[in-house]
């Protein structure tokens, strides 16, 4: 396998046609390699085609190879999926955030690009919540994107990643259940319906919320330290307004109500 390994990565520094065919026998490599050399041979084939196909994660300049490294790098991530392990899971976390993001810039390689996300789904299984958590500043960005193929990758990711009891496994339903893409909108309107009776906490769900409505960056100790009087008063059979106004700006709660308004 390494000698394999090694022969492939030369040739995907060759011509185009020369790419096409070791991209080919990694594509069967993925199929066929045993589990116990799955790791090594993924990490050295997929960080090498990152670096021919798409350096720095930036734009993707399609040439006829491109969409067979997208293929190849999801057949390899799937059979990580198939055979779960640390070494899988930790691969996604890493890779993912890049793919996404190469999906929000480059509209023309979407479908390819989605080859690649496919299988790295399958490696996302039981992340932590220390894991889950990493994504949300990307997928804040992504849910706002423009293409409707970007929107529909955030709600897969989402109800992935995240467990219906978190506020983040409802959130990102929620914002686009007013999508202007009415299949995005049904799928948001299938997630929210799921999980039965397994919901966010109120109060987790507020505070997730307030720091979204006062933009308060990655939602840090610091921020919901801001939030405590406001959590006390929303516990109190009548909640006490001026305590839940207290500590912010005209410009804060403004902001805030336009956010709430948008989700409503």
């Amino acid at each position: 396998v390494p000698h394999v390994v090694h022969l492939i990565c030369q040739c995907l520094r060759e011509a185009e046609q020369v790419q096409i065919a070791a991209l080919q026998l990694a594509l069967v490599l993925s199929e066929t390699v045993d589990p116990d050399h799955l790791a090594f041979a993924s990490s050295a084939v997929l960080q090498e085609i990152e670096a021919v196909f798409w350096p720095g994660g930036g734009v993707v300049a399609m040439g006829p190879a491109t969409p067979l490294a997208f293929r190849t790098y999801g057949g390899f991530a799937r059979q990580l999926g198939e055979h779960p392990s640390n070494e899988g899971r930790a691969f996604a976390m890493a890779s993912a955030p890049r793919m996404l993001a190469l999906l929000g810039t480059n509209e023309g390689a979407a479908q390819d690009i989605l080859e690649a996300l496919t299988g790295l789904v399958s490696c996302m299984c039981g992340p932590s919540e220390q894991e889950y958590r990493a994504f949300v500043p990307l997928l804040d960005r992504l849910v706002i994107a423009p293409k409707p193929v970007v929107r529909r990758e955030v709600l897969r990711w989402a109800s992935t990643l995240f467990p219906t009891s978190a506020p983040e496994g409802r959130y990102y339903a929620l914002r686009l259940l007013g999508d202007s893409d009415p299949d995005i909108a049904r799928a948001a309107e299938g997630i929210l319906s799921s999980g039965g009776r397994e919901v966010p906490r109120f109060c987790d769900m507020c505070s997730f919320l307030a720091a979204r409505a006062l933009d308060m960056g990655g939602g840090t100790v610091a921020d919901f330290e801001r939030l405590t009087s406001q959590g006390a008063a929303l516990r109190e059979p009548s909640p006490a307004l001026g305590r839940l106004a207290s500590g912010f700006t005209s410009r804060e709660i403004a902001r805030a109500l336009s956010f709430l308004l948008q989700l409503a």
